[in-house]
């Protein structure tokens, strides 16, 4: 029996496909050392969609997790159904659907005991792309099978790139990409407890008047990337205020915080905007802000924080408020 870990690749050696780069990746899922014989035989010198082909071997349902986990580009995979149980190949199905949460490979049972799992049963209860009997598999049937999933998988991919894409445009703020309003509501249904801090920037319309629209977005620009920066996920006072920052429109920031923190958090917060010198374009801008708070509250905290910075803005004497019931 071969090792698991056996790559089988099918492409002339001196053709550019060789490359792992233009190649599918198609995973043998069967306890029959014969069959994948018979299967690298079949497939050898195949070429699918101008890619060649490179196989991987398991011999048992765990063989193939495990190769699963370690490569994510897998195209196609062949199940087995009986193997180390009489049901392996169909749990595994559906350990990779819903324990890896795989969904885009494509998954084609290839069984040589049907009556063990019938098709219509199989298809009905199983998250499957086709049902193959090993003896009706030839092996241009096997060129037509492997081709019609790999233009299934070539199709998603590109949907969830789209997707990925459009995604974005929503939920990211298009002048200083950080995560925008929409992602904070979206994150903010998260069943994490979170405490939610809003920055609004003192007198930006003037900065914007006194230097032009434009360079008022490079200024806006330049505190995002100092509040990103500042707060990431490497810095100390991420480490100690678990702190994430967004961009909701125009001169108005967030920060969201899955710690407990206090008022003098916040406090410090301002006190380090306030005290950054922002070195910009020739100029020094000293940035002045006010900020509304709101912490570990039940729902509605974007609504119960604007409240808390409308209160702030009339503070003249700290321009920091925490929501708490009315303010």
């Amino acid at each position: 029996m071969s090792s698991s870990n056996d790559i089988f690749e099918f492409a002339d050696e001196n053709s550019e496909n060789s490359n792992t780069k233009l190649t599918w990746k198609i995973l043998v899922i069967d306890d029959d050392e014969g069959v994948h014989s018979m299967t690298r035989a079949a497939l050898s010198g195949m070429n699918v969609c101008g890619k060649s082909l490179e196989i991987y071997d398991a011999y048992s349902a765990e063989e193939a997790v495990e190769i699963l986990k370690n490569h994510n580009n897998i195209v196609l995979a062949l199940v087995d159904v009986v193997m180390e149980t009489a049901t392996a190949g169909l749990d595994l199905v559906n350990t990779i659907r819903h324990e890896l949460h795989n969904d885009m490979i494509r998954l084609i049972i290839r069984t040589g005991q049907p009556g063990e799992a019938p098709e219509q049963s199989v298809i009905d209860n199983y998250d499957i792309n086709d049902y193959k009997e090993k003896t009706e598999l030839t092996v241009e049937k096997l060129y037509t099978t492997l081709r019609t999933s790999i233009r299934q998988y070539e199709q998603l991919v590109a949907l969830n790139e789209k997707y990925d894409e459009f995604y974005n445009k929503m939920m990211y703020h298009p002048l200083t990409k950080l995560p925008n309003r929409m992602k904070l509501i979206e994150t903010l249904d998260q069943p994490n407890a979170m405490n939610l801090i809003l920055i609004n920037i003192q007198n930006f319309s003037a900065i914007n008047a006194s230097l032009s629209y434009e360079e008022g977005d490079k200024v806006l620009k330049y505190i995002a990337t100092y509040l990103q920066n500042e707060y990431s996920k490497d810095t100390q006072v991420m480490k100690l205020f678990h702190l994430e920052a967004f961009h909701l429109e125009g001169d108005h920031f967030a920060l969201i915080n899955y710690e407990v923190i206090d008022k003098s958090c916040v406090d410090t917060i301002r006190l380090d905007i306030q005290n950054k010198i922002f070195e910009c374009f020739n100029l020094k801008l000293e940035i002045s802000v006010e900020i509304g708070a709101v912490f570990e509250e039940n729902g509605n905290l974007i609504q119960k924080a604007e409240i808390a910075l409308h209160e702030g803005r009339k503070d003249s004497s700290s321009h920091v408020k925490v929501f708490k019931n009315r303010c």
